[in-house]
Formats: C-alpha cells, structure tokens, sequence
C-alpha cells in the first residue's frame, strides 16, 4: 500500500503476536516463542474480552485515525481501512464507530457476529456501517466462517450502503497470503473506485 502513494498506519492490537508476549517456558530467542495466543474459552468461539473488536482495539484503532488527520501530507477526508481475520473485526467496529471518518475500507476473511461478547462485531453494531465495504472470503475458511460476511453483507445491502463481495473457490483463511495479488489488486481498485486516486 505504500507503494501506491498510501501513508500507512497500524496499530499493535491487543490479539496480536506482540502484544501476547513470550510462550511460557519457551527458550529466549527462540522465533516461535511469540504469538501464541490463549486458549478459548467459556462459549465456543469465544476469546478474551480484549480481541478483535473490544473497546481497546477500537480506542487504538481511531488514534490512529487521529494521528493521520494531523500529519500535513495526509488528506483527513480520505483515509481508508484495511483488515484481515481480527484485524477485519476491528475495521467492522471501527466504520461502525467513526462513521465520518473513513472513506472506503476492505476486509479479508472476516464477518460479524450474532451476538455481544465475541471478537467480531455483532450484527447489531455492523446495523450503524456507513461505510463503502469491499468483503473478500474464502469458501473453506474455517476460522471465521463465510456466512459471517455474507451476513455482514446482507446488513450492508439491507441499508443501501455500497459493498462488494467476493468468494474465492476452495481457499481457507489465510487468503492475504494464499491470494495476496488479487486481494490487493481487488483492495486497490476499490479504494480507487472510492476517491484515493482524486487529486
């Protein structure tokens, strides 16, 4: 993204691998040592009440909105949002929180949830998504499951709001990676589609 003239910012979220710390009892410098996350627990899918989309990633998440809209090189009424798996969570939360704030943003192998209390968003709080959404899923994803954005989806369609959804055939959950070109190239196109490219 910066190589398409973007000024890029990202947060360090409560989920993710540096945040979590060392593995207990894993050797010093050993490279697996980070990014193992604590178990589930309670509900089935239910993480720690700080994952994806909680009140300290979200805080997180418009401090970042904040520190763009004070940088001189970056236009404030054109920012936009990336986010794969959690971090799709939050980019859901976030349009839903700051409405006025973002212009267009993408999602990759990521949804909503029915209900408080889980890392995705619940359908009730994806209700306030103003925001032009382009929803990238694969069909064998198993971590977060393509009915999660095809719901997300239906919200979006159901309040008229401009939304692009594509199924890659056979792909799991890494689709960043495993598709990484044509994610790209899909999140480019939309974010141009949506204003990036205005002088």
């Amino acid at each position: 993204m910066v190589k398409w003239g973007f000024v890029c910012i990202a947060p360090s979220y409560t989920h993710s691998a540096d945040a979590l710390g060392p593995r207990p009892g894993a050797a010093k410098g050993d490279p697996s040592a980070k990014g193992t996350p604590p178990q589930k627990g309670g509900r089935s899918g239910q993480h720690p009440a700080d994952f994806g989309a909680s009140a300290e990633n979200l805080r997180r998440a418009q401090k970042c909105l904040d520190l763009l809209a004070r940088m001189p090189e970056v236009n404030p009424k054109r920012i936009f949002a990336y986010g794969h798996s959690m971090g799709g969570f939050v980019t859901i939360g976030l349009a839903a929180t700051a409405p006025d704030r973002l212009q267009a943003a993408a999602i990759t192998g990521s949804g909503i949830g029915r209900s408080e209390g889980y890392p995705a968003p619940s359908a009730a709080k994806a209700e306030l998504v103003r925001t032009p959404f382009l929803i990238l899923h694969g069909s064998a994803d198993t971590t977060v499951r393509p009915q999660q954005s095809e719901e997300f989806k239906g919200i979006l369609d159901k309040n008229r709001v401009p939304n692009e959804r594509t199924v890659y055939d056979g792909e799991g959950h890494p689709i960043d990676q495993t598709q990484r070109e044509r994610v790209f190239t899909s999140a480019r196109a939309w974010f141009e589609k949506h204003g990036s490219k205005r002088p």
